[in-house]
């Protein structure tokens, strides 16, 4: 787990970990700028940053997802849908 966590912050040890953006594959990572505004905000009810950061989150394994569908598609499985 140590060698794990310590490989994905190397990763991401720059500025782009204050973007507000995530990163999809086998895993989603989500980066610092997820907590603050736009998407978040202390002030903010929960309701509203709980949305905020769901909607993010389901947005990348639709990502996710459709690059399954995609390559289920160009591989030709008939049950692809």
């Amino acid at each position: 787990l140590k060698h794990t966590l310590s490989s994905i912050f190397y990763r991401f040890n720059d500025d782009s970990m204050f973007v507000v953006n995530a990163v999809f594959g086998r895993h989603i990572v989500l980066r610092y700028g997820i907590l603050n505004p736009p998407a978040y905000h202390f002030n903010r009810p929960s309701v509203l940053n709980l949305g905020s950061v769901g909607y993010i989150i389901l947005h990348e394994i639709g990502h996710g997802i459709s690059m399954v569908l995609d390559a289920m598609m160009h591989k030709g499985d008939a049950n692809a849908t």
